[in-house]
């Protein structure tokens, strides 16, 4: 068992103990609105919150548990788990395959990117994430895009720099690792505005994103 195999096993145990109970009490609070007497605002926030918990246990499982070697994930369920993980409007996330179906590593892959993406958009913005065919591409833009975890280095190739105060995104170091294994390459273009990243196939020695 390799690094990848245990952070993805872990992640995937962690989300999956977690999911069932945070969605026994959003049923709950489901019953409990019925009732005039127990649906008041206060159980109202908790409902919202525990939607809100549930959505990023299964983003979180994708982006980083361990993928199903087998079967594909449409891209219309992909999409609705990104908004329904980022439902805030400031962030706008269009996802463009072009395909009928995506691997589980290609989804897991996409969330991690946008992810990574996520975090430059402080103010918000959009991101477009595109793939196929062993290409994956996630396009971020916004009035003001700023790279500061330490982690894109390791998508542009360099090393993560000595003086790094604080350590990079789990999310950088995964992806990272995901594309070694694949036999894929990391592209990094950015400007004061916009962040491109792309994964593509290593000399042909693609090996099934």
């Amino acid at each position: 068992m390799d690094d990848i195999d245990l952070i993805t096993r872990v992640a995937s145990r962690i989300c999956h103990d977690l999911i069932s109970p945070i969605g026994a009490i959003g049923n709950g609070l489901e019953l409990m609105a019925v009732n005039p007497r127990t649906a008041t605002p206060e159980a109202e926030l908790v409902s919202d919150a525990a939607e809100a918990a549930r959505a990023s246990l299964v983003f979180f499982r994708l982006a980083f548990g361990r993928p199903a070697k087998t079967g594909q994930m449409k891209p219309e369920q992909l999409e609705t788990m990104f908004r329904q993980k980022f439902p805030n409007l400031t962030l706008q996330v269009i996802l463009n395959t072009g395909v009928e179906g995506l691997s589980r590593r290609n989804a897991q892959m996409l969330a991690l990117m946008l992810l990574c993406c996520e975090g430059a958009l402080r103010g918000g913005g959009q991101v477009t994430l595109s793939g196929g065919a062993g290409h994956l591409r996630a396009h971020a833009s916004a009035p003001a895009v700023k790279l500061q975890d330490v982690g894109w280095a390791l998508l542009d190739g360099k090393p993560l720099p000595d003086t790094a105060e604080t350590p990079p995104g789990v999310q950088f170091e995964l992806l990272s690792m995901l594309a070694a294994r694949s036999g894929c390459t990391l592209s990094l273009e950015q400007s004061d505005s916009a962040v491109d990243l792309r994964i593509a196939p290593r000399d042909g020695s693609y090996s099934g994103l």
